[in-house]
């Protein structure tokens, strides 16, 4: 049986091979001239400059449901070393802990985007905006390291992520504005409301915490601290609410202090629904959990076993977009029905049909083109693929997108053009193995 997801990820390998969505962060950042939580439609792009026109060609081949398989004589495409061939079936979890990860899959589709509560909150800050579900240990991501302790007791799932602001380059600015929010789900009810006060408990033996409260919130626990130097001002809120705990840690500049109440109110009225519609994961059920149901991760280029580990993952369209930095293609996966997507050195996204998967294909590609992309050709003997480029610091970012029926594969390569040719032309054959 194959070995099944990896308890950690790397960080650095998931930035570089998890999609095109996870490569347009420079371009997707939000903007608003208010200082307060925005509505999540006021969005502000910033260009980057494109690759250099002498290595690119422009070319405006649109893969549709008609022709996706026109013309192609498979033992014209050039894979070099990759598989051909679809995996084997990954079976189910080896034990709890696996069991645990596959879980906080499921539940961070339930989880709501930073940037829905504050439209500025885009930015991924590797480390902290994973999806930590090991039983606790790495929560401390996103939660003070005593609340984190305390959540992990009786834990059956988490899922956590955590988006800041961008500076002026379109960066990263840590320290001056983020959110992080957490979901951990119980056994009952009766274990996550005590989970909860202990969580807040514990919260509270940070040094100059003091207790709050947020009126219309007479659930919510609420503390917070400024930290020695004065220059942030945190809060930590903790709402139960069934089976599952919510747990917001919001912090800002002195300055705005007064916009992390209301942030907070508009978390929780966004985020209960979520779990109102999510199905709770059984804790007895965590040792024999299906690590790929779908049978989608089958259909990914296998990563390498060693190094770059843990790279497999399985998610709704949401899950998937916690880890990209680019959260502003949601509308395109569901308006397209992708309900799966799928992770390892390649990506694999499952649409409602043939048609919807040719129009992903489409929209994603004019998503990069829009971020600052450039067309580059497609493979020999492979026409009805898009492949473009990013800009990099010291070379480009070469994607490919390919479909078939309602699949479509997405490969990222900064090995040069024939490496990421080969890549999609393998994973166009692998695809056809779900024909």
């Amino acid at each position: 049986m194959p070995d099944g997801p990896e308890r950690l990820r790397d960080a650095s390998f998931r930035t570089v091979a998890a999609g095109v969505i996870s490569v347009l962060l420079l371009s997707a950042c939000g903007s608003s001239a208010s200082g307060h939580p925005i509505a999540a439609d006021d969005v502000a792009t910033t260009d980057i400059s494109a690759t250099d026109p002498a290595t690119t060609t422009p070319t405006d081949t649109r893969p549709t449901a008609d022709t996706r398989d026109s013309g192609v004589d498979p033992t014209l495409l050039d894979t070099g070393d990759y598989p051909t061939t679809a995996r084997p079936d990954f079976g189910m979890v080896r034990d709890i802990t696996e069991g645990r990860e596959v879980a906080g899959w499921r539940l961070a589709e339930a989880l709501v985007f930073p940037h829905q509560v504050d439209n500025k909150l885009r930015a991924l800050v590797i480390g902290t905006g994973m999806m930590y579900t090991d039983g606790g240990l790495s929560l401390t991501a996103a939660m003070d390291g005593p609340a984190a302790s305390a959540a992990k007791v009786d834990l059956v799932a988490a899922a956590t992520t955590t988006r800041v602001v961008s500076n002026a380059d379109g960066n990263p600015q840590v320290g001056v504005r983020d959110l992080a929010i957490t979901l951990l789900q119980y056994p009952d009810a009766a274990t996550a409301e005590r989970a909860a006060q202990e969580i807040h408990a514990a919260g509270r033996t940070t040094i100059g915490s003091s207790e709050q409260s947020i009126g219309g919130l007479p659930d919510t626990l609420v503390h917070s601290a400024v930290t020695t130097d004065g220059s942030l001002t945190s809060a930590a809120a903790v709402t139960p609410h069934g089976r599952f705990v919510l747990h917001a840690r919001a912090s800002t500049t002195p300055d705005r202090q007064s916009a992390i109440a209301p942030a907070i109110t508009r978390l929780v009225d966004l985020q209960l629904p979520l779990l109102d519609r999510f199905e709770p994961i059984e804790k007895a059920d965590l040792a024999r959990l299906p690590i790929d149901e779908d049978q989608l991760l089958t259909l990914t280029l296998p990563g390498a076993e060693t190094g770059a580990r843990g790279t497999r993952t399985v998610h709704g369209p949401r899950g998937y977009l916690h880890e990209q930095d680019d959260v502003d293609t949601l509308d395109l996966l569901e308006r397209t029905g992708t309900d799966r997507v799928a992770t390892d050195a390649s990506t694999v996204f499952r649409a409602e049909d043939a048609e919807a998967a040719a129009e992903l294909a489409t929209l994603l590609r004019e998503h990069a083109l829009d971020a600052g992309a450039a067309d580059i050709p497609s493979p020999p003997n492979l026409p009805d693929t898009f492949c473009f480029a990013l800009p990099g610091p010291a070379m480009p970012y070469y994607t490919c997108l390919v479909q078939r029926g309602r699949f479509v594969g997405e490969v990222n390569r900064f090995e040069g053009l024939a490496d990421v040719h080969r890549a999609i032309s393998a994973q166009y054959l692998i695809l056809g193995s779900a024909q």
